[in-house]
């Protein structure tokens, strides 16, 4: 969107007590949606480390929400934590494509060092993610490490579903070739 088509966006959202939340990539686009009075990040900036001016416009914002969704650490990781929810032979293939990746690296190192900034600045910082597999909330937990050790996340005692427990063994058992329900 062109400045002045997310300006009038902002400023109509506001007329009508929402918030705005946007979609970003660039250092530019957050800058530039900072100043039209936006009041949260899906995301946060993924080209380069944000800089003084930016961390000007945030301290005016604040009430400023980002949810950073960190991406690929592009690095050689164990996943056998998984094993219990993913079936063996995509597990394989996740291990396998688990492997250290310099650009990956570079965008995630961008990421979490401005993730650091912002949380330092006292931003409120959310968890939520887009992310293609679903246990990337878990990863990001990690990644951003609120508590003493946040993988206690990886096990889980019981999952609900619109108040009814889900049963885990029967799903597992049917992605491992088991017996279906």
């Amino acid at each position: 969107m062109t400045p002045e088509i997310y300006t009038a966006v902002i400023d109509e959202a506001h007329k009508n007590g929402l918030r705005v939340t946007a979609h970003i990539f660039t250092l530019d686009d957050a800058k530039g949606l900072l100043r039209a009075g936006l009041d949260a990040f899906a995301h946060s900036d993924r080209d380069r480390d944000i800089d003084d001016e930016f961390m000007g416009l945030v301290k005016q914002r604040p009430a400023l929400v980002v949810t950073p969704n960190l991406p690929d650490r592009g690095v050689a990781v164990d996943l056998s934590w998984l094993a219990e929810s993913v079936p063996a032979g995509e597990l394989a293939k996740l291990q396998a494509a688990a492997t250290n990746r310099p650009d990956a690296q570079q965008a995630h190192a961008i990421q979490a060092r401005n993730l650091a900034r912002l949380r330092k600045a006292g931003v409120k910082i959310a968890l939520g993610t887009d992310g293609n597999v679903s246990w990337a909330h878990h990863l990001e937990m990690e990644d951003m490490g609120p508590l003493e050790n946040i993988t206690n996340t990886r096990r889980i005692s019981s999952v609900y579903l619109r108040g009814t427990a889900v049963d885990r063994a029967a799903i597992r058992a049917r992605g491992m070739g088991g017996a279906s329900q």
